[in-house]
């Protein structure tokens, strides 16, 4: 069975897929790097299997734990492709799976754990670190702008950082981030990526729902691939005496001697350009203080790009949250179906402070956390000027501009020409949160009403949004008014003070705003089911016809204005001061938006000049729309079929999946792929994963 899935994937390489000269034709032969070993501080330790404080390093040199009798499951040939591996020598080659999930170690490899703290949940943790991820080192790919890339083992064993945990994780969680992270790619949100899976009859137990029914469950590993690993966290292990917890990270008062030395290694190997131009060893403090500014633009744009996706991370700890703004760490990540501002998709998240609502808010004050983390060398009102004058500027510009190519606008951002896109798209945004429209189902057939197809359109989308019975029982409030109006007054006077409670102070406001839409529909509207949906259909034709207004408007623009005018629409971004000129490579960062408009633009200077009708135009519009709006997304229901199978020792659908996840513009056959296409709303709206893994 395995052997039959990777010869799949093989012959993906073989259609065309893989068009780079290998570099090389097994794991063990990759000519590892270590710039973290040269260039860092780095421990050896006695005894690095057991949990311990490991003051005044960024690593710890570990060993690997055997897994029994690995078994190569997947091999990813995006990611081989870009590692310049062999991918056909590799998955013919038996001692694969033995060095990608460390039962061997590659020679030119020197295992090694990260140290890093973190604030989870809003609290202080203290020291945290890689419990189960062991790093064999980075390695240059085979891009024309050399990157380096590090290959990270998850689930390979103890470290020093394994507290009360055993190093390990479950083919459950293992195929989760497998998936995910090449989809995430695939979709253009920046990520971590994946290059394999590996199984194993090694077994541990696990409590799924932290219910205190453990199980017996197999044990994987991926081995995941980013330039790095590095972490907000990362730069919080000088904290000392947090004022809430009393808690300190293992090198405090050591900051002097090794934060620059961070700082310049982030700068010298991860935004080469930046530090070239900017790092001056007469005045750090500019370099350190534009590294931050990119920092900032970087997370917005990623938030912004999950936002636009409905992609909700589900554990957004300052652990969690990469120093290159990619999506990182995957947990108990799900993508929202039907839209729901206070959608939580972890288990554990009681207090909601992760919700989809609360992202772009939470990642801000996570900037905030690693201003002060770096306070020593870049003063923390500059940093604050920074991410207060950068980051929801950034965000709500590059939000704007990706809603606005979903809808199939070319001039959109430009909002001084167009000052209603903004209200456009929070209308928009609001019937598709009260009435629960399935995000990804909208914008794929959205296209319909440009081919006059506005009533099979409304239709389908009746038939893709929540019923009332299930709308409101998901806003039914956790507390009655009294007790959340007395919350409120002691957020008001001390947030603080709720943390001794276990209340995150923006649980508060989550939860009045909760009472509030629900007092609304439930007892000031008085609806029924079908006056639900009877007002669904006049809102949403109400806003079709806005929508219908501004794309006529459009026409009309373009049909008066200059290619280059039409270019410089989508080229005037306030990111592209850094993202082109200080960029990440294609793998990391896929801008799908950005480089489908401009792909379709060219294709529009063809024959703009020809055009006789305006009309003529909605070719190359719902050419765009069918580009960025994917027709799939790994739909977590969909995931757990793929992990039953796999854990019963058949990997058909993990096949199956995967192709779909790589390719989720295209159309496939929808008869075929009907269970990942289509979804059961009872069962995706109410799905919630925990932290397991």
């Amino acid at each position: 069975m395995i052997k039959n899935i990777l010869k799949h994937f093989s012959n993906m390489i073989k259609d065309g897929k893989n068009l780079t000269k290998p570099v090389y034709k097994n794991i063990k032969d990759i000519d590892f790097v270590n710039s973290a070993l040269k260039n860092l501080f780095v421990k050896e330790i006695d005894n690095p299997k057991k949990p311990q404080s490991t003051g005044g390093c960024n690593y710890s040199k570990v060993i690997p734990t055997p897994l029994d009798n690995p078994k190569l499951i997947c091999l990813s040939p995006q990611s081989s492709e870009f590692l310049g591996l062999d991918y056909e020598s590799i998955i013919s080659d038996e001692e694969s799976a033995e060095y990608l999930c460390g039962n061997k170690i590659p020679e030119k490899a020197v295992p090694i754990s990260h140290c890093y703290v973190g604030h989870q949940f809003g609290v202080f943790a203290g020291q945290l670190g890689d419990g189960r991820a062991i790093s064999l080192g980075d390695t240059y790919g085979v891009e024309e702008e050399k990157q380096l890339w590090e290959l990270q083992l998850k689930g390979s064993g103890l470290t020093p950082y394994s507290r009360f945990a055993d190093g390990r994780a479950v083919l459950r969680s293992s195929i989760r981030e497998f998936l995910c992270s090449e989809h995430l790619w695939a979709l253009g949100i920046p990520t971590t990526r994946a290059l394999s899976l590996v199984g194993s009859d090694s077994t541990t137990k696990r409590d799924p729902m932290y219910n205190g029914n453990e199980i017996e469950e197999q044990c994987a590993v991926v081995c995941r691939v980013a330039p790095t690993f590095f972490r907000f966290g990362s730069f919080e292990i000088f904290i000392k005496n947090d004022p809430l917890t009393g808690s300190s990270g293992p090198s405090p008062g050591k900051e002097k001697q090794m934060l620059p030395v961070m700082l310049e290694y982030i700068g010298k190997y991860q935004y080469h350009k930046l530090f070239e131009e900017f790092y001056n060893e007469n005045n750090r403090e500019v370099f350190y203080g534009k590294l931050y500014e990119l920092i900032c633009v970087r997370t917005a744009i990623l938030v912004a790009t999950w936002q636009s996706y409905g992609f909700c991370h589900g554990v957004l700890n300052t652990d969690n949250m990469s120093i290159l703004g990619l999506t990182i760490d995957f947990g108990p990540f799900g993508f929202m179906e039907y839209l729901d501002s206070f959608f939580v998709c972890n288990h554990s998240d009681k207090n909601g402070r992760y919700s989809y609502t609360e992202q772009p808010k939470v990642c801000s004050w996570n900037l905030l956390k690693l201003g002060e983390a770096i306070s020593s060398s870049l003063n923390i009102t500059e940093s604050n000027n920074i991410r207060e004058k950068v980051y929801t500027k950034t965000f709500n510009n590059y939000y704007n501009f990706l809603i606005g190519k979903k809808l199939g606008l070319f001039l959109t951002y430009d909002l001084g020409d167009i000052k209603e896109d903004k209200s456009l798209i929070d209308e928009l945004f609001t019937i598709l949160d009260d009435f629960g429209f399935d995000l990804t189902i909208f914008f794929r057939n959205l296209p319909m009403i440009l081919e006059d197809k506005e009533s099979e359109f409304i239709e389908k989308m009746l038939k893709y949004s929540l019923q009332f019975k299930l709308k409101i029982e998901k806003l039914k409030p956790k507390m009655n008014q009294n007790m959340l109006q007395s919350l409120r007054v002691l957020k008001e006077a001390n947030p603080m003070l709720l943390y001794n409670y276990g209340i995150d102070p923006e649980f508060v406001d989550v939860e009045m705003a909760k009472f509030n839409k629900f007092n609304e529909l439930k007892n000031e509207k008085n609806y029924t089911n079908d006056s639900f949906n009877q007002d669904k259909i006049i809102r949403l034709k109400s806003w079709i016809e806005l929508y219908k207004i501004r794309i006529t408007k459009e026409d009309e623009k373009i049909a008066t204005i200059s290619y280059q005018k039409l270019k410089e629409s989508i080229n005037n971004l306030i990111y592209e001061e850094f993202l082109l000129k200080y960029p990440l490579t294609q793998n990391a960062f896929n801008n799908i938006p950005f480089n489908q408009s401009q792909k379709v633009l060219s294709d529009l200077n063809e024959t703009i000049k020809s055009f006789k009708s305006v009309k003529k135009i909605n070719k190359y519009r719902v050419d765009l729309m069918n580009k960025i709006n994917p027709k799939f997304i790994l739909r977590n229901h969909v995931v757990q079929k793929v992990i039953e199978k796999a854990e019963q020792g058949s990997y058909d659908e993990l096949k199956k999946v995967y192709d779909i996840m790589i390719s989720p513009f295209e159309e496939h056959n929808e008869e075929q792929f009907e269970n990942v296409y289509d979804t059961s709303e009872v069962m995706a709206y109410n799905i919630c994963v925990s932290c397991s893994s």
